[in-house]
């Protein structure tokens, strides 16, 4: 039933047959109809003529009842068949857009994660070439310095040699020189106590000769003066 009057079903079937009887004759009658209040009044005897038009007001009242009735569930089941359709339209739309929705984050997602792992392993490398750009200027480094304390390192031992050389030939001169001067004193020690000896040798030969000689001299007077008492004796 295409162009219904949605609106229509916000009204009550009693303002539809309210609205519908006001053009009846029935209502035109000496009846006086009100759905809401219901207003009853005294009515004088009717005649059949007055009867047969209220049984044929009921009766088309009834058939328009049945009527509004039927088209009431018409209407109804209308209505929520187009809202079964609409809700299923709009479940399948919702659904459709939670697909898409889905797909965009998906696709959002793997973008984003395709950005970051390049990212990160840009940010790797990176760090990798900084790692190994200071690992070659700290081993560059390294390097100098170990051959700066190997020159350091030869230079003082040179010094330290060359001290030890000059030291061991100043100790070995300054040895050869006490040396000499302990064998030049020995000598002159020796040749003073030979001197010495040979003089005291000497003193002591003369002395001895003087001995000999004085004895000689007093053997030689001893001997005179016997041979010359002995002389006198005779």
């Amino acid at each position: 039933m295409a162009g219904l009057d949605y609106m229509s079903l916000a009204s009550s079937p009693l303002d539809t047959w309210k609205n519908n009887t006001e053009n009846n004759e029935f209502a035109k009658s000496s009846f006086d109809w009100e759905p809401q209040d219901l207003n009853v009044q005294a009515t004088p005897d009717m005649t059949p003529a007055t009867w047969a038009a209220y049984n044929q007001s009921l009766q088309q009242q009834n058939e328009y009842m049945m009527k509004l009735g039927s088209e009431i569930d018409a209407i109804q089941k209308e209505f929520y068949t187009t809202q079964d359709i609409r809700k299923g339209q709009a479940l399948g739309q919702e659904t459709r857009m939670g697909y898409e929705t889905l797909g965009e984050q998906d696709r959002a997602a793997r973008t984003v994660s395709g950005e970051q792992d390049r990212a990160t392993k840009a940010e790797g490398g990176a760090q990798d070439r900084a790692l190994a750009r200071v690992g070659g200027q700290e081993e560059r480094a390294g390097f100098a310095e170990q051959g700066s304390q190997n020159r350091a390192t030869a230079r003082v031992e040179g010094q330290e040699e060359r001290g030890i050389a000059a030291e061991r030939g100043a100790q070995e001169r300054a040895g050869m020189r006490v040396l000499g001067q302990e064998d030049r004193g020995r000598t002159a020690e020796e040749g003073a106590q030979s001197r010495a000896g040979q003089r005291v040798a000497g003193e002591e030969l003369r002395t001895t000769e003087l001995q000999r000689e004085q004895f000689r001299r007093y053997k030689e007077n001893t001997d005179y003066e016997q041979g010359q008492r002995a002389a006198r004796a005779y």
